[in-house]
């Protein structure tokens, strides 16, 4: 296990702790289907865990019991490293933190629509991800979400997103090119640093927070360039400034020539 993976991990234990304990003596209980281990709350199933032993593409049911899956659980699915897919049913409306973390076959996955979170460290670490479909209902990529997803090439943000935390896809060491569509107000803290293929950057009218680190280091970023309409930063010649102008806040590394 890497420094990554295990600060992921034991940044949520405490987190983890709070949550469980209020379930302690209640009336809910674990019970199996299939390859599934799910909770009924009553009038849906959470998926709670996954037999790690599982090969391939793994299609998680709409129905169990009668009643919606309506939840997968925390770290439901983490470290079923034979997993090479996974189809959600559209019954699924919230992915718990690090639910699919560790899933080092993963390669393709399709979020469904009614999905407005993707959680901490959701994706962390699943190296052959390369391609992901996100539906047009989320608005929040939390941080480390995507960490590590070394074979993500490209990856389509909707129009509805407002935040990126932090970290959300650092070293994602094959992504080349990110358009942040209008309506993200912030991109956080190393949310794409360490993504050494990336080339180009597309910040909207709507940015207003750029955490420190954002896009660096990365050796091929060529140019970032800015919405005109932005009141809080500029772009000149693929280079970021604040709005006037006269401070420089990032000369990509990949630019040709000195500044």
């Amino acid at each position: 296990m890497n420094d990554l993976f295990s600060a992921v991990l034991s940044s949520r234990v405490s987190a983890l702790v709070a949550i469980a304990l209020p379930f302690f003596g209640g009336s809910l209980s674990a019970a199996q289907s299939g390859n599934f281990t799910y909770t009924d709350h009553g009038n849906y199933i959470e998926i709670t865990d996954c037999v790690n032993s599982v090969v391939g593409q793994v299609v998680i049911p709409p129905t169990i019991a009668g009643k919606p899956v309506a939840r997968i659980g925390w770290t439901a699915f983490a470290e079923c490293k034979q997993m090479t897919g996974v189809a959600i049913p559209a019954s699924v409306s919230s992915i718990g933190v690090s639910a699919f973390s560790g899933c080092t076959k993963l390669e393709t996955v399709v979020i469904p629509e009614g999905v407005t979170i993707l959680q901490q460290g959701v994706f962390t670490q699943c190296a052959q991800l390369r391609a992901v479909s996100l539906p047009s209902t989320l608005t929040k990529i939390s941080q480390q979400a995507f960490a590590a997803c070394r074979s993500l090439t490209s990856i389509s943000l909707p129009a509805g997103l407002t935040l990126i935390e932090h970290s959300a896809f650092r070293e994602c060491e094959a992504l080349q090119g990110v358009v942040i569509p209008a309506g993200v107000v912030e991109v956080g803290v190393e949310a794409f640093a360490f993504c050494p293929s990336l080339a180009s950057v597309s910040l909207p009218a709507s940015v207003t927070t750029l955490g420190k680190g954002a896009f660096s280091p990365c050796v091929a970023l060529a140019s970032i360039t800015v919405d005109a309409g932005n009141g809080t930063f500029s772009s000149q010649g693929g280079v970021l400034f604040n709005k006037g102008g006269n401070q420089l806040l990032q000369y990509p590394q990949g630019a040709a020539g000195p500044y």
